[in-house]
């Protein structure tokens, strides 16, 4: 039996037998409002609610929450390709409501140069906020260019072809002495070899082709931001010494490095926050050519990444975001870098330029999907990603 009344739908599943006064009587459990019979959606208007619902605020909070997006791309360094990015936000305690949930996203993409990668990155925070694992594993086969090591060979533009396959992992152990503050060991693990090198081969001079780096160290940061994924106000400080000593299967190296990073994040108008980044990176002793500072991803977009190589690197950037309708925003940046063999060689007439325009698409609550076009000195480049650069 099917009941309809101009406001309700009851259904026969619906009715509850009760007992009143030793008589059996037939009551309705529940009723829904008309409008709230939902028709079964196909797979197009499935996809599109998908989308549209990706990044609500969830007010009941799920102890693991991810979305998943994918589609076709195009970038400067591997040309066309397809990726597909995962991201997820989880809570390692469901009764503390003050703890900040943890995050990770996986990233994989393949291209029409034979370009493929597999990344693993996010930040772990255990329950009490007494100790964080912040953390990237990469693998990639990335068909790319070799200019040498320095700035003059790199304005030269003369180039060697090959192909680098890599395994990049790194994990910070920070632990949470007393507010915004974090301090503990850092550990390394990187692996290159080149394969197919073409043209100009003496561009490697007597480089090693195969490098197994081992480094371990130590982290301090002060971090005030707001968020992680996609900062809108505070500060974050961080210097971490490490060091990749021959004793521990170097290729017979032994070297060191020191970065710093100082980013702030403040909102200006209504949906637009302006973020500056300050970063350098400085190696001391027999430091590898794959293990060299360099640019082109996080710092200086547009520039061919590996192009600018070499002891140290310096880079400044300033970026407004600006929410533009919805869950659309764009952003625009200006910046600067250099590379040097050591910090007396850092000169002004060498400063290498930077500026740009991206577009962003809110694919969750403070997680970006980004599409950047960057412009550089002779150069210009495209880049795909998830979440903010810094």
């Amino acid at each position: 039996m099917i009941a309809v009344s101009s406001a309700f739908v009851m259904t026969a599943a619906d009715e509850v037998p009760a007992s009143k006064d030793g008589i059996t009587i037939i009551t309705p459990a529940r009723r829904f409002p008309m409008d709230s019979v939902r028709p079964k959606r196909n797979l197009i208007e499935k996809i599109k609610y998908y989308f549209d619902h990706t990044n609500d605020v969830k007010q009941d909070y799920k102890k693991f929450d991810w979305s998943v997006i994918g589609g076709p791309y195009y970038s400067s360094d591997v040309h066309f390709g397809i990726g597909l990015v995962a991201s997820a936000q989880y809570r390692t305690s469901m009764s503390d409501s003050l703890l900040r949930p943890s995050n990770a996203a996986v990233k994989a993409q393949i291209s029409t140069t034979l370009f493929y990668s597999f990344s693993l990155s996010g930040e772990h925070i255990f329950p009490g906020n007494h100790w964080i694992i912040d953390y990237k594993v990469k693998f990639q086969s990335l068909p790319t260019y070799f200019w040498g090591i320095g700035y003059s060979n790199a304005r030269d533009d003369i180039k060697s072809k090959y192909k680098e396959l890599s395994v990049i992992s790194h994990a910070d152990f920070l632990y949470h002495p007393w507010d915004s503050w974090y301090v503990g060991p850092s550990v390394d693990f990187n692996y290159f070899t080149t394969r197919d090198r073409k043209d100009n081969l003496n561009l490697w001079d007597s480089m090693q082709l195969k490098n197994t780096v081992f480094g371990v160290g130590m982290k301090l940061s002060f971090d005030t931001r707001d968020n992680v994924t996609g900062p809108n106000r505070g500060w974050l400080l961080s210097l971490a010494q490490r060091f990749y000593p021959r004793a521990l299967g170097n290729n017979n190296h032994s070297f060191s490095s020191t970065e710093f990073e100082l980013c702030n994040y403040q909102a200006l108008w209504k949906g637009a926050t302006l973020a500056s980044r300050l970063h350098g990176n400085f190696t001391y002793g027999k430091t590898p050519w794959s293990m060299m500072p360099t640019f082109g991803d996080v710092a200086m977009r547009g520039y061919y990444y590996g192009r600018y190589r070499d002891k140290c690197e310096a880079d400044i950037t300033f970026e407004l975001r600006q929410k533009v309708w919805r869950r659309n925003g764009l952003a625009l940046w200006i910046g600067a870098a250099q590379v040097a063999p050591d910090l007396k060689h850092f000169t002004f007439n060498k400063i290498l330029p930077n500026i740009g325009i991206g577009y962003r698409w809110e694919f969750k609550k403070n997680v970006n999907v980004r599409v950047d076009f960057g412009i550089g000195k002779g150069t210009t480049g495209f880049e795909f990603n998830i979440n903010e650069a810094f």
